[in-house]
């Protein structure tokens, strides 16, 4: 069964004799993530995690339904890596337990901490707290505020089983933090980075109390890692290659382009993913995300006739997952009639093919990823797919694919006006 496949016709039209397969540089990124001998090899313990995690899957797939059983909502503070990876399964399966996982600590709104407060002043709440360091600051705020808030609710000995932390096993400001308190707590292995730990429990633990099946979730991201290893033909290795082919062809920009509401946050994941691995050192591709055919009507007109300086790259799922259809009116004079009693999903595959043609048409080629069915295993198998052609094709532009050494610019410059 294949899981993931990529049509690259209109990129390889494009790119013309500018592709070629079995590109040595591809081999030779593949074997220095292989050796762990690329830069940043201290940071590739993603790809061992999903065949040493079976323990952790356990622990946090027991610990998931105590939390589910005693609480309505389960907040969770994070953000970047650890609160993208999450939200995106969440957002794409759907919240299926009966403990809504609301995510604060990814901003510093006062306006939006009121809301949610005032929203679950009533329920039963837990509260997972996720930062590899403790210090953070809008997680670090995200703790102040949300303990403060189960304290008006909850004497101060309940919130040992209330708060649950994912941080550093033996370093760091949340560490010290939850030996103190007596916090439950999980570890963020520190070969693991941020971006690259939506497998750990970073996002298994919320992903679970969501009640989404997270031994399918890494049974995925397994199978995908298999076939990256056996396979050089793997979609992983085609994706990597053309997004250097293109920005080797003069494209600044890549809009990853989701056609379901649910998948946008699957765009939001990547665009972290490829944002933060690749922008450095004066290259990388700007990552993007587009919903269509939503932005068809905001910035379709954009794509269709801006300068050549973007692709895109489409995400569809194959298995039609409604029977709505398309109701016929008589009289109804909107010209539409031959619409009727069309499926949904087969209308949404027309239009994004149907865009993919104009934009290539136009001069926007474009990359059009299937994914077979969407449902925890294809996920996990999209998701270690991603990351390896993260980590292909940023050692193939010559970057560390995993350190951030610019997002430190901000929060230097913020300690200094807090003086």
């Amino acid at each position: 069964m294949q899981y993931l496949s990529l049509n690259t016709s209109y990129v390889d039209f494009y790119l013309k004799n500018k592709y070629t397969e079995n590109n040595p540089q591809l081999i030779e990124a593949h074997e220095s993530i292989q050796d762990k001998a690329c830069r940043g090899a201290d940071y590739l313990g993603w790809i061992e995690w999903v065949d040493a995690s079976d323990t952790v899957l356990e622990n946090i797939s027991y610990h998931a339904i105590e939390v589910i059983k005693r609480n309505d909502i389960l907040l969770v503070c994070g953000i970047g890596g650890s609160y993208l990876g999450a939200r995106a399964i969440i957002e794409a399966l759907g919240n299926m337990s009966k403990t809504q996982v609301i995510f604060l600590g990814y901003h510093i709104s006062g306006k939006e901490y009121e809301r949610v407060f005032e929203l679950i002043k009533d329920k039963s709440v837990s509260a997972c707290i996720i930062s590899k360091s403790g210090t953070t600051m809008e997680t670090a705020i995200a703790y102040r505020m949300v303990r403060k808030f189960l304290l008006s609710k909850y004497p101060e000995v309940e919130l040992q089983g209330r708060i649950v932390t994912i941080t550093d096993e033996k370093n760091g400001a949340l560490r010290t933090e939850t030996e103190k308190q007596g916090y439950v707590s999980y570890v963020l292995p520190s070969n693991i980075g941020g971006r690259y730990s939506v497998l750990t429990p970073v996002g298994l633990f919320p992903i679970a109390v969501a009640g989404i099946d997270i031994r399918a979730l890494v049974a995925g991201a397994k199978k995908a890692q298999h076939d990256i290893n056996s396979d050089m033909s793997h979609p992983a290795f085609i994706y990597a290659q053309r997004r250097v082919d293109l920005e080797k062809s003069w494209f600044v920009s890549e809009l990853f382009i989701t056609c379901e509401p649910s998948l946008y946050f699957i765009g939001e994941w990547w665009k972290q993913l490829m944002g933060e691995s690749h922008g450095k050192e004066g290259t990388g591709l700007y990552p993007d995300t587009l919903s269509y055919t939503t932005d068809l009507h905001s910035l379709g007109q954009y794509v269709q006739e801006w300068r050549r300086l973007f692709f895109e790259s489409m995400l569809w799922v194959d298995e039609e997952a409604t029977s709505e259809t398309i109701p016929s009116m008589s009289g109804l004079s909107d010209g539409l009639d031959v619409l009727a009693w069309r499926s949904l999903h087969e209308m949404n595959l027309i239009a994004l093919e149907s865009t993919a043609k104009a934009h290539n048409d136009g001069g926007c080629p474009s990359i059009m990823m299937h994914l077979a069915k969407l449902d925890a295993e294809h996920l996990g198998y999209l998701l270690q797919t991603m990351m390896y052609a993260c980590a292909l094709s940023g050692v193939m532009i010559g970057v560390n694919p995993f350190d951030q050494p610019g997002v430190e610019a901000y929060k230097s410059e913020m300690k200094a006006r807090l003086k």
